[in-house]
């Protein structure tokens, strides 16, 4: 197949195996590369090194990376395994830069809940004290916050795909702080119920858009909504993951309890627990000092 016939193939695969939004990314991605046939690994590296160049960072390089790689998993008969495997180990050398993690303290937490509106309080409530990432927090429904008849606490299922995704595809529960509860009940009886009340719709979908949409607000919207509120709280830094970060922080310097973390996080393996765990200097200097006490 010629390489521009081979292009076609691959745009009209990608938007029908990925959401539009995802497989747009991809496209860009690949149309970035200008390749006027098929790759070599000469073609990366004479791309690579405009790039570099240019200023742009290994991260986003790597993630350009990730186009081509699709294109090779999708389409392998259309490549030389040898060339492929060149490309491979070429790309697998280009390693993302390391970037500073961002956390939110208790302080600065509380504050930007505090002053935000309701549902943008609930959603970093969710991030903060519960956990959840910020595709969970999208996902989540009315239906999947239910009260223990026995303890009558309230709790918050994280279901597994397709209802949900999450990174380990596997269903989770959480309890539910008691300051979750209040920012819950807050939004759910008051702006949401007004909203559904004011629109006339019936849904399921826990934070609805500011219009009233049956289908809830979208990722990219809620992001967008929650760094207003931070830089409205003058945190410029933070951005709707730093508030997890923030509670993996706060359980670490508490309870010292990892595979507390790995669980409240969900994550599969303790490794990417670690990297949340932003201890400082002194405080790990004192729990060294603390053993031979």
């Amino acid at each position: 197949m010629l390489w521009e016939e081979l292009l076609k193939a691959v745009k009209a695969r990608l938007y029908a195996k990925m959401e539009e939004r995802t497989a747009y990314t991809y496209w860009r991605a690949i149309l970035l590369f200008n390749f006027a046939d098929k790759p070599t690994v000469d073609d990366l590296l004479e791309r690579t090194q405009a790039w570099k160049e240019a200023g742009i960072s290994n991260s986003t390089i790597a993630h350009h990376y990730c186009a081509v790689k699709w294109i090779f998993k999708n389409f392998p008969r259309e490549f030389d395994s040898l060339d492929v495997r060149e490309m491979l180990t070429f790309m697998a050398g280009i390693t993302p830069d390391e970037r500073e993690m961002h956390y939110a303290t208790r302080e600065e937490a509380e504050k930007v809940i505090a002053n935000a509106r309701p549902r943008e309080a609930l959603a970093i409530g969710m991030a903060y004290y519960g956990g959840l990432r910020l595709g969970e927090i999208v996902q989540s429904r009315l239906s999947h916050w239910s009260i223990d008849k026995t303890t009558g606490k309230l709790s918050l299922l994280i279901p597994s795909p397709p209802t949900a995704r999450t990174k380990t595809g596997r269903e989770r529960r959480i309890p539910v702080m008691a300051q979750l509860a209040t920012l819950f009940c807050t939004y759910v009886h008051g702006e949401r119920h007004a909203r559904l009340v004011s629109t006339g719709i019936d849904t399921d979908a826990l934070l609805l858009t500011y219009q009233g949409t049956p289908e809830g607000v979208s990722k990219r919207r809620l992001y967008e909504s929650i760094v207003k509120e931070c830089k409205t709280n003058g945190l410029d830094h933070l951005h709707p993951h730093a508030f997890r970060h923030g509670l993996a922080t706060i359980l670490a310097k508490k309870t010292n309890d990892i595979k507390l973390i790995q669980s409240v996080l969900g994550h599969k393996n303790v490794s990417s627990t670690m990297k949340y765990i932003h201890l400082a200097q002194d405080e790990i200097a004192d729990s060294m000092q603390s053993v031979f006490s």
